[in-house]
């Protein structure tokens, strides 16, 4: 089947959580439940619903990267790359998927409110799904991984499997998403075990991902809870006056 576009008839009043039910079970299926999910409940047109599937082309609104073929060259489901290296039922899978939806979620939402912006929305559903996909490679026996790497480093390690993987602007948000980004600075002072290079967020899409995954984390505890913003803006300050700075301008650009 091809998933570039479904012609998904929806005759209301059909609740969302029928839907929800109808289309869960495998993951093709899964990525359109939530693409419904996020789009849905906006859209005010009764009939036919085009539910699409991003297509690969960078990072975000930039596109000059050369793109490698991945899933008949085209076609990107976030799914199927997790199902690559995430086992079903593993806790690890659970915890990456529930994280993702919420900070998808979160970054969908920051996205409209600079719709003047041209935002790249079908590349933050995509990117977002996967920004965390590296945590496997990490020592975080708590959500299910058992790694060699530092937890620090899992972006790094995430961003060197989506560019093997063809996804180089994926890559780039796994990469820029941790904290307010990295800088080399930053990796020196810190003895983090990665390329010593700057890994800051630039695209609009690449900053509206990295702040929209403050505001969750991947403890089991508080896994659904939004976090408030002065408590991410008072740990992200520990590291430097100027990383509160840039979360307070984001916040004033996104929104909280």
């Amino acid at each position: 089947m091809d998933f570039r576009q479904e012609n998904v008839s929806l005759i209301f009043p059909f609740s969302l959580s029928f839907v929800a039910r109808a289309l869960s079970g495998t993951p093709r299926t899964e990525w359109i439940m939530f693409a419904l999910a996020s789009d849905l409940l906006r859209n005010k047109k009764r009939g036919s619903y085009f539910v699409p599937v991003p297509i690969e082309t960078g990072c975000g609104n930039q596109q000059n990267e050369k793109v490698q073929p991945f899933l008949n060259e085209t076609l990107m489901n976030p799914f199927q790359l997790i199902d690559k290296y995430y086992k079903q039922g593993a806790r690890a899978r659970y915890m990456l998927i529930e994280h993702s939806r919420l900070v998808t979620q979160k970054a969908l939402e920051m996205a409209r409110r600079v719709k003047h912006l041209n935002p790249d929305t079908e590349f933050i559903r995509r990117a977002a799904m996967l920004h965390d996909i590296g945590i496997m490679f990490t020592n975080a026996p708590g959500i299910g991984c058992f790694g060699e790497a530092g937890y620090v480093c899992h972006g790094h390690l995430g961003a060197e499997l989506l560019k093997k993987e063809g996804l180089p602007g994926c890559a780039r948000v796994c990469e820029t998403h941790v904290g307010v980004g990295l800088s080399v600075k930053d990796i020196m002072s810190q003895r983090i075990p990665i390329p010593k290079k700057d890994m800051v967020p630039t695209s609009l899409e690449e900053q509206i991902i990295c702040f929209a995954d403050k505001f969750f984390s991947k403890n089991p505890a508080t896994l659904y809870e939004r976090r408030p913003f002065e408590k991410i803006k008072k740990e992200i300050s520990c590291y430097g006056r100027k990383k509160g700075e840039k979360l307070e301008e984001w916040a004033r650009l996104f929104g909280q």
